[in-house]
């Protein structure tokens, strides 16, 4: 059994398994296409992914899922993503055109359909957010600075409760376990 896992997984990393689940993959934006109407139509993406599956079913594997088939996309497409960062990167740094990186993978040029899917979202920054906030509490005409309000916090509380510390309850010993104990100890 161990030597079909073996040859199942040789044949899912096969070059001729991956170009066509990639052509095939490229045939569904719906999966892949994030700013595309079909993307949140899960009944479509339902159905192109038994598509794949049926494609892997007929071309190396009989016992193929949709789970299967998410795992080996996602796997190749983070390896696409990893290759792509690279290639921006250098090209970044202001590097010479002879200096900027050339992928490696084989397949990255069969995944380049999906390149402009891979921009993340542009966000607001925590630290500008606060600077922002700081600033338009700073203008306000009832601000207090920090260390005041702490001030005027501690003046308005009520005088502090002593604290007790807390006993360790011991355990109680029970009877049967130390006459227990203690004809276990003679017999000793």
């Amino acid at each position: 059994m161990e030597k079909t896992i073996q040859e199942v997984n040789r044949k899912y990393n096969s070059e001729e398994y991956i170009r066509g689940l990639l052509a095939k993959y490229n045939d569904f934006p719906c999966l892949w296409k994030v700013k595309s109407k079909c993307y949140s139509n899960r009944n479509m993406k339902e159905d192109a992914y038994k598509e794949l599956v049926k494609y892997t079913k007929d071309t190396i594997d009989e016992h193929a899922t949709v789970d299967v088939i998410k795992k080996k996309i996602g796997a190749l497409r983070r390896t696409f993503r990893r290759e792509l960062l690279k290639v921006k990167e250098s090209k970044k740094s202001g590097a010479g055109g002879d200096d900027i990186y050339t992928p490696h993978l084989w397949y990255y040029s069969l995944l380049l359909f999906t390149s402009d899917q891979e921009e993340p979202r542009d966000t607001i920054s925590n630290d500008i957010a606060l600077e922002e906030l700081q600033t338009a509490e700073e203008k306000s005409p009832n601000y207090i600075s920090g260390a005041e309000a702490d001030f005027r916090e501690i003046q308005q509380s009520e005088p502090a409760e002593t604290m007790h510390p807390t006993t360790k309850r011991k355990k109680l010993v029970t009877k049967d376990n130390s006459t227990l104990l203690a004809k276990a100890y003679e017999i000793l």
